[in-house]
């Protein structure tokens, strides 16, 4: 549901520099936020309003607050560029990618053993060779607007 939502604030945070505001700042923003977001867990058990057991409001809150303190930390990863574009890539891709798998077995009315571990794995090989074409075609002359699939 949010999934879209934690797109635009990845690529918000690619680069964003977080040192404008004081730690401490960031330290209890974070703690009212994820106490904020116990209150709401429990109110939505409480009164059993759920629908889904994943999606809670105040999300939107305390994730991008655990990143923005994130992004002070003083850890370097050389390929983290691509490993946002094979996270954003795959998860943008994987559940489509599943059902058509799935409609595909059911069509040849196939049962495999371990049918879900494989279909696991066919769609992670799909979606990390997916993201790996993307990511050495965009520098291509007339490929360039791949780069919007990240």
């Amino acid at each position: 549901m949010f999934g879209l939502v934690w797109i635009v604030i990845g690529k918000m945070f690619v680069n964003i520099q977080a040192n404008n505001i004081k730690e401490s700042t960031k330290t209890i923003a974070i703690v009212i936020s994820i106490l904020l977001l116990y209150i709401e867990y429990f109110i939505i058990k409480m009164f059993n309003l759920s629908y889904a057991n994943d999606c809670y409001i105040l999300l939107l809150a305390v994730c991008p607050l655990i990143f923005y303190k994130a992004i002070n930390l003083d850890i370097t990863l050389k390929n983290s560029k691509l490993l946002r574009k094979f996270s954003t890539i795959s998860y943008c891709m994987h559940a489509s990618v599943a059902r058509v798998l799935n409609k595909i077995i059911a069509m040849l009315n196939i049962a495999l053993p371990f049918q879900s571990t494989l279909l696991f794995l066919i769609v992670i090989f799909i979606c990390i060779g997916t993201t790996y074409c993307i990511s050495k075609l965009e520098d291509k002359k007339y490929l360039k607007f791949l780069k919007y699939s990240y």
